[in-house]
C-alpha cells in the first residue's frame, strides 16, 4: 500500500486514524520536518513519472497475456 511506500521513503507522514487530532499531529511534524520531507518527496518523484507507469502497466499487460 501507498502507507508502506510513504514510510519506506519518508516522502510524507502516514495518519494511522483520520481525526483531527492525529491530521494536525501529522501537519506539525510535517512543518517541522518540512525540507527532509520535500527533498524525499523529489527524489521520490520519478517512481510516479508517466514512464514508470507505462512499463508498470506493460508488465502487467504481458503477464496476463497468454503465450
Amino acid at each position: 500500500p501507498m502507507s508502506d511506500y510513504v514510510e519506506q521513503t519518508n516522502c510524507g507522514k502516514v495518519v494511522e486514524t483520520v481525526h483531527s487530532q492525529s491530521l494536525l499531529a501529522a501537519l506539525d511534524q510535517l512543518e517541522a520536518d518540512y525540507e527532509a520531507c520535500r527533498a524525499a518527496a523529489l527524489r521520490a518523484g520519478p517512481d510516479f513519472s508517466q514512464q514508470q507507469m507505462m512499463q508498470a502497466y506493460r508488465q502487467l499487460y504481458t503477464s496476463l497475456s497468454p503465450t
